[in-house]
């Protein structure tokens, strides 16, 4: 009903045009600086994060006079009597590795001492102790050896690679790997991909301003429906458009872009005709089938005089 009413007051659409693509660049400005800078420092907090709770998991999940196998080690086992300082600090240990089935080793230590090391590990140290070598094949091989402290590295699980890994990339970095690491294309796809998606915040946002000064009969409702399908269809055709790329069927640039382009180039094209005027043979054909007689319905008629 306002847009009826700045239209009948002769504001044009473009003029209502203004206040919207100004409510659209901040938007855009927002969503770049989530896509671009804060969602990949936000991966990279969540990948360390990750790591130092996996860390403390180790320390938390023993519990004294109770065999532990690490999920990240299945083939190790642990045994402790007794766990003070805060679960770092363990008496009486036993950790049996069994990599190898054939040649397992068993270590015996008087106290052990969790230590973190790095990002992606976890050291026992123990003291006091005496380490047996078994080889089943050849029992002449077997070895016991005391000694004052040895470390045993517990790694954690891998850093993730792939999408996960690109999507955590600084840009600087990301830019670098798309032009000379071995899997470019994928990196070209998440570079594309960051600005793509922030810039979906003026392709959806000008479509929509064409279709709502353009007016019609739906109201709230209709104009909600007609939301969710034009939301839905674009990242349909932009998740579409990201497979295709990341399989090489298309250039990572036209995959990551083409839902933006296809909506931005649809969006400017209905804003242009807005406050135009049928001139040319296809408008005013298309101006006669919107006015013309629908069926089931007679013209109006004038009565005649006689």
């Amino acid at each position: 009903s306002e847009l009826l009413a700045l239209r009948a007051s002769g504001v044009g659409a473009r003029q209502c045009l203004r206040p919207l693509l100004g409510v659209s660049g901040a938007a855009l400005a927002v969503a770049l600086a989530l896509t671009v800078w804060l969602a990949p420092a936000a991966r990279r907090q969540l990948t360390r994060l990750t790591h130092r709770l996996a860390a403390s998991q180790l320390s938390a999940a023993v519990e004294p006079r109770v065999f532990f196998e690490p999920d990240n080690n299945p083939n190790w086992v642990v045994y402790t009597d007794d766990i003070t300082g805060g679960g770092s600090e363990w008496r009486h240990v036993l950790v049996a590795q069994m990599q190898d089935p054939s040649a397992p080793v068993l270590t015996l230590a008087d106290s052990g001492t969790l230590v973190r090391r790095g990002e992606r590990g976890v050291q026992l140290h123990l003291q006091g102790g005496t380490q047996y070598k078994v080889d089943a094949g050849a029992p002449q091989n077997d070895m016991v050896s005391a000694f004052r402290s040895v470390d045993i590295p517990f790694l954690l699980p891998e850093a993730p690679r792939g999408d996960l890994a690109l999507a955590a990339e600084p840009l600087p970095a990301l830019w670098q790997r798309a032009h000379t690491g071995a899997d470019w294309r994928a990196a070209r796809v998440e570079f594309y991909r960051r600005f793509a998606l922030g810039f979906a915040c003026l392709a959806l946002a000008r479509v929509g301003m064409a279709l709502g000064l353009k007016g019609g009969r739906g109201g709230k409702a209709g104009g909600f429906v007609l939301t969710l399908v034009l939301v839905f269809g674009y990242y349909l055709l932009f998740i579409l458009g990201l497979g295709l790329a990341r399989q090489g069927k298309v250039p990572p640039f036209w995959g990551a872009w083409g839902a933006n382009l296809l909506f931005l180039g649809w969006g400017g094209w209905a804003l242009w005709r807005l406050d135009r005027t049928p001139s040319g043979p296809s408008e005013r054909w298309s101006t006669w089938w919107r006015r013309r007689p629908k069926p089931g319905r007679s013209p109006l008629r004038l009565p005649q005089r006689r």
